[in-house]
């Protein structure tokens, strides 16, 4: 792909095809009549919001977000998939809510006192604290107490039960403490009532499966199930190139000196963008070739050490799998995800 080198862009690549295929692997994994909830809180993991549940909005069964405010832009996306809303929320969200036809997370008495004032029909789901410590009732009085008041009340229907697994991936044991801790609160339950705790690793063990699992890192290309690709690819580009004599330096604090003389590509990113202060060192590619980060990163742009067939105008990708960055940052893929936006950032989907 190449740009008008006067119109210099950053662009987030979506992939469609592997976004369905890593939607594809995870029902192989499931289930007869399992359901599956995409998690789209934090913008679709920074993969666009719009985008990523226009393609799911017919290949998923719930879409799962942190606040309200992401579920109404869903709605207004036009998308009618049922929304469950796992986070807090506030007294105004609510008739939004009922209004949108958004499932609300009962997690404490008082967010069910919120919902039983505002008098108006609401799809719930309990939250159980069986170990995160987060949000959820965290024993059975209480649970019970919640569950018998909701009863008194008919404008208020029970969709869904959940928990969430604290360590998925490296503490099966207290896993299995959780769900047993899980099991004892769905008892109570209706058959039909939704239930659910398992993420993304945990998602193809079919034990913890219940109703329905909720992935989110699976579906864009990570985590520890075989055959995920990533979906997303984050792209640049060369705005300037300047050359340097031995013993110049680049960037804030001069942090790189040449030891020779060398050319020094400026790149349309920084931290602003997302890009750690961490990914100095760390490597971009440019016309199939790897190039190196130098100097410190700046809030808007950060410098490569390039060669004599870069020029301006070139893209740079910054990575199409961002585990390398991640590690490289030292920080989870979560984390480092999450972190990049879109300030000045296009959306390019491809097939």
């Amino acid at each position: 792909m190449m740009y008008n080198i006067y119109k210099y862009v950053s662009f987030f690549v979506i992939n469609k095809t592997n976004l369905l295929n890593n939607v594809n692997i995870i029902r192989n994994h499931l289930n007869k009549n399992v359901k599956l909830c995409a998690m789209v809180k934090a913008d679709a993991y920074s993969h666009d919001l719009k985008t990523i549940t226009s393609i799911l909005q017919d290949k998923v069964d719930y879409f799962g977000v942190a606040q309200v405010s992401e579920a109404i832009k869903i709605r207004k996306f036009g998308i009618k998939t049922p929304i469950l809303c796992v986070g807090s929320f506030l007294y105004e969200d609510i008739k939004l809510v009922s209004e949108n036809n958004i499932d609300l997370t009962i997690y404490n008495f008082n967010s069910l006192k919120m919902i039983i004032n505002a008098k108006l029909k609401i799809n719930v789901h309990i939250k159980i604290d069986t170990g995160m410590s987060r949000l959820g009732l965290k024993n059975i009085k209480e649970f019970l107490k919640v569950l018998n008041k909701i009863k008194q009340y008919n404008y208020i229907n029970i969709v869904g039960i959940f928990s969430h697994f604290a360590d998925s991936d490296n503490n099966k044991e207290f896993m299995d403490k959780q769900y047993k801790n899980f099991l004892e609160y769905v008892s109570y339950m209706d058959k039909k009532t939704l239930k659910h705790i398992a993420n993304t690793g945990a998602c193809t063990n079919k034990r913890y499966q219940l109703d329905m699992v909720r992935v989110g890192l699976g579906l864009y290309g990570y985590g520890n199930i075989e055959g995920l690709k990533p979906v997303m690819s984050l792209v640049s580009s060369v705005i300037d190139i300047h050359s340097l004599k031995k013993g110049e330096t680049v960037g804030y604090e001069c942090k790189f000196k040449a030891e020779k003389p060398c050319k020094i590509a400026t790149i349309f990113l920084g931290y602003a963008d997302g890009l750690d202060l961490r990914l100095s060192g760390a490597m971009v590619k440019i016309k199939d070739k790897r190039y190196k980060i130098v100097g410190k990163i700046c809030m808007d742009m950060f410098m490569v050490m390039v060669d004599n067939n870069v020029k301006i105008g070139d893209e740079a990708i910054i990575f199409e799998n961002a585990l390398e960055l991640a590690h490289y940052s030292k920080k989870s893929i979560y984390e480092f995800l999450s972190n990049i936006n879109h300030r000045r950032c296009n959306i390019k989907l491809i097939n």
